[in-house]
């Protein structure tokens, strides 16, 4: 590559033009406080706080390009939130380097074709359900490294207020349970059950706390409060919790579950449905391929393939004569359906926002190409053979 660039352009030209401005980038990066602006060093130091760096090509070229401050923190922050939502949810960094390729050509393909921009802008950035439905498991459940429970629970804080505050350069996690009886922490409290989840977690500046040093719930109680540089959030501040009750912890956690998926835009999937309000049991069911997360709420696409009405390989198209616009999808054996560009969405809906940036009334806009069937007809049938 180096040779062809050579055979046309000097090497200073290729310093000037490439080797300088993502060399200056990269220090933009990894360092705050090297020639960005506040709000951008601040987009950057959430991506800094993550173990792995798989995000830093498209950090690097996002800053290397002529962007208004708007556009270029727009883009920080959408890489943010698909690299944090494959990061909660599990994912190999085999997989997130896959990932953020695609989120790097697909930054570029809309820099270079304007018209078509803001939907590949929209297709870059979108978080398939699979992928929330995981991350959300995973939340709720225990978790076992403390640089990814510091990244969730900084999550909820920025959340709660509305604002990326800099965090102190040593931000500890106190443990707030137990790991014996303790005088304010209720006896209902299931030791076992609660151990690693993020109600029973908390953010310090300093060093890291262990309950089971302090004595009593009202000397932990006293600890965790809001220090110099940073605000008070459900993550800083335990002044309301006068005992540690399984109640408490419940509430606790659960809201600090939604504010972690509210940060993220992750609160609902396709469908609408609230995935923080369901259950572990329900999450685990859909993210293993059972019964789909609404069975009693909605009728999804996967239920109409699992029962045969529609059936992988089957093509739908949607037609919009008057824009001269006709687009196609493929039902996949996983129930879902096949982008022109490879990808995959598990609604019509979906499939609608990300051909055209649009929700249409995707059951009755999409047809069946073999019979003209709508989908709606179909979603109709199963309503009335199957639903429960």
């Amino acid at each position: 590559v180096l040779d062809r660039y050579l055979a046309d352009n000097t090497a200073e030209q290729f310093i000037d033009e490439y080797l300088a401005p993502f060399a200056r980038a990269y220090l933009q990066a990894s360092e705050a406080g090297n020639d960005v602006s506040p709000q951008t060093d601040r987009i950057l130091d959430l991506l800094r706080q993550y173990p792995s760096e798989e995000w830093m090509p498209v950090a690097m070229w996002v800053l290397t390009q002529p962007l208004s401050d708007v556009q270029r923190n727009d883009a920080l922050s959408g890489l943010e939130r698909v690299f944090g939502v494959y990061t909660a949810a599990g994912v190999s960094a085999d997989q997130r380097s896959v990932r953020v390729v695609q989120l790097l050509r697909a930054l570029q393909d809309a820099q270079s074709d304007a018209r078509r921009g803001d939907t590949a802008l929209a297709n870059a950035f979108r978080i398939p359900d699979d992928i929330r439905q995981r991350a959300i498991l995973r939340i709720k459940g225990s978790l076992p490294t403390s640089k990814v429970r510091k990244i969730l629970l900084l999550r909820a804080h920025y959340a709660q207020l509305g604002a990326l505050e800099l965090p102190p350069r040593q931000l500890g996690i106190a443990q707030l349970l137990p790991s014996d009886a303790m005088p304010g922490v209720a006896t209902n409290v299931d030791r076992e059950q609660w151990v690693g989840r993020l109600g029973t977690l908390a953010l310090v500046r300093g060093e890291s706390i262990k309950a089971d040093r302090a004595g009593s719930w009202e000397h932990i109680r006293q600890r965790i409060v809001p220090q110099a540089g940073m605000s008070p959030s459900i993550v800083t501040d335990l002044s309301n919790i006068d005992e540690l009750t399984s109640e408490a912890l419940s509430t606790r956690h659960e809201e600090i579950v939604r504010l972690i998926a509210r940060f993220w835009d992750i609160v609902h999937d396709s469908d609408g449905v609230d995935l923080p309000a369901l259950t572990e049991g329900e999450l685990v069911r859909s993210t293993v391929g059972g019964n789909s997360l609404a069975r009693s709420r909605r009728i999804l696409l996967s239920d109409v393939v699992a029962r045969g009405l529609l059936s992988p390989g089957d093509e739908l198209v949607w037609a919009r004569p008057t824009k001269g616009d006709e687009f196609r999808v493929t039902v996949t054996g996983a129930g879902q359906l096949q982008l022109k560009n490879g990808t995959t969405v598990n609604s019509p809906t979906a499939a609608c926002e990300a051909v055209a940036g649009s929700r249409a009334a995707a059951l009755d806009v999409w047809k069946r190409s073999s019979d003209g069937q709508s989908l709606r007809s179909l979603w109709k049938t199963y309503a009335r053979r199957f639903a429960r």
